[in-house]
């Protein structure tokens, strides 16, 4: 054998080994950040918003903790932080001009506008550290394009993806299996097992659930991400992957191997429930005749036995779950439009409006100390009397006026010195306090604010179901664009700019318990 030859063969090794190296943040990225999984406790630093309970109620069960996303960004970041040393470093040793492509140019200005977006934002803090519930700060979105742009630099060949995926089928491998513990068996984040790699020392106790409580139905799937909705967004970009690896695999165990990944990932998809993960699978899978039109037809039977593996699949989980698969799905094509008795409540100094059926009651509540006396003072639009009862033995009023009937008002105590007043309409009820000559909406936390009526788009907001209850938060989301549209309020900071505040239309919308974040 030749020098040349013994020399090329090196020189083959040390540029594998070389580019290796290269792809193992990338590999990480795929096949270690999913399945990352560990308690963190902080302080969200929500507590001093109106939206949010009181310091002293946040306090006093010992602050926020996470479990699937906070340390799945630190770490993100960490590996996206070594891909950006390793480009750096290319660039200085190699000295010369890196790949570039115009059509990395939108991702660019997306990575600009982010950037942008946070400095200038008045919540940098949480632009830059990441929110509760989301933790996608702006150093996780630079990051998802350096991703991008690092798979482009370093991808270089088939070997390259093979590497690559090998990770990625890894990760998918794991959480279909976890996936399958909470479908079917004992979730394997609530056992015994699990706790030490999920709860630091600190954190543990005889009862592995008593800090792993989820507070996830039985039977439905999360994986490790969280929300039941993500999972539908997981399987809808592996699922067309692993079909196209059925047809493209060189080995028949290969196929047969991408074959039961795509039911598994079938499977933890019908487990979730995720309506929107239902329309997005069945979307993703148009891209597979689109990338595989003419090799369909050379390969049918493998065409065919995946299309029956899928029936397979998803009839026999409809009916191990009692046809709830297909009921599900044509939920989200049902109209749903509603139509809401009480529009908006206004506190004003000397008054409360509540707008219900179109119509306006103008309501002066006081309570009289010194007598014990609850004084009632309602009115029309017109500045007509609307009638109410007063109960015997009882300080509460009931309004008998046809407009706004069954209206219940009465007095409550909210401190030893201080009365407020709760008004229940259609089985909710509303609490308010008059304090320094005007008039506060009490939160479900205690907290006094001015209810307003926000902005919406009216048929979206009245069709609040549509697409899996995304109609309400489009609806009241739209309007905010027009002090948003061109640099945004900053990364993660959705929380603080949404109506979070406007508590009837929360209630109409079907979040009265719940705050929106995303």
């Amino acid at each position: 054998m030749s020098k040349k030859t013994n020399s090329y063969k090196k020189k083959s090794k040390v540029s594998a080994r070389s580019s290796l190296l290269s792809l193992l943040p990338l590999m990480a990225v795929v096949g270690i950040v999913p399945l990352i999984v560990r308690l963190y406790a902080y302080d969200c630093g929500l507590e001093y918003y109106d939206f949010y309970e009181t310091p002293e109620a946040y306090k006093a069960h010992d602050g926020s903790f996470d479990v699937f996303l906070f340390w799945k960004m630190t770490w993100f970041i960490i590996f996206a932080s070594v891909m950006a040393v390793i480009v750096i470093a290319k660039r200085i040793n190699e000295k010369k001009q890196i790949k570039f492509l115009q059509m990395f140019i939108p991702l660019g200005a997306y990575a600009f506008l982010a950037l942008a977006s946070s400095v200038l934002s008045e919540f940098r803090y949480f632009s830059f550290k990441g929110i509760d519930e989301q933790f996608e700060s702006v150093w996780a979105l630079l990051g998802y394009c350096l991703v991008a742009y690092y798979a482009f630099l370093y991808i270089n060949n088939e070997r390259d993806m093979k590497l690559v995926l090998w990770a990625l089928t890894f990760s998918t491998v794991i959480l279909i299996l976890i996936g399958i513990s909470q479908a079917f068996f004992t979730d394997f984040y609530r056992t015994k097992l699990a706790e030490p790699f999920i709860v630091p020392a600190e954190f543990r106790s005889e009862d592995a659930t008593a800090i792993l409580d989820f507070r996830m139905e039985e039977g439905r799937t999360y994986l490790s991400l969280y929300n039941p909705n993500y999972v539908g967004s997981y399987t809808a970009l592996l699922v067309p992957l692993f079909i196209m690896l059925v047809f493209a695999a060189d080995k028949v165990w290969k196929k047969i191997a991408s074959g039961a990944i795509v039911a598994g990932l079938i499977v933890v998809l019908l487990a979730s429930q995720s309506k929107a993960g239902f329309i997005g699978f069945a979307v993703s899978l148009l891209l597979v005749p689109v990338i595989f039109n003419k090799k369909l037809l050379k390969s049918w039977i493998p065409a065919v036995m995946v299309t029956v593996l899928f029936l397979g699949v998803i009839v026999g989980y409809d009916r191990y779950t009692d046809g709830a698969v297909f009921e599900r799905i044509k939920d989200s094509f049902k109209p749903s439009s509603k139509e809401f008795n009480l529009d908006s409540i206004r506190t004003l100094d000397n008054e409360i409006v509540f707008s219900y059926k179109g119509n306006d009651l103008h309501a002066v509540l006081k309570y009289e100390k010194t007598y014990g006396l609850f004084l009632v003072d309602l009115k029309d639009d017109q500045g007509a009397p609307v009638e109410s009862v007063k109960r015997e033995d009882k300080i509460y009023y009931t309004v008998t006026d046809e407009r706004f009937k069954n209206f219940v008002i009465q007095p409550i105590r909210l401190s030893d010195t201080e009365i407020g007043f709760s008004v229940f309409i259609d089985g909710y009820f509303w609490n308010f306090w008059n304090k320094d000559d005007t008039y506060y909406m009490l939160t479900p936390f205690g907290k006094a604010i001015k209810a307003v009526d926000t902005e919406s788009i009216d048929w979206l907001v009245h069709n609040a179901d549509l697409a899996s209850g995304r109609g309400y938060i489009w609806g009241k989301t739209i309007p905010l664009l027009k002090h948003y549209i061109v640099l945004g309020a900053g990364a993660d900071t959705f929380v603080l700019v949404f109506p979070n505040y406007d508590y009837v239309s929360l209630y109409n919308g079907g979040y009265a318990a719940q705050l929106i974040t995303k």
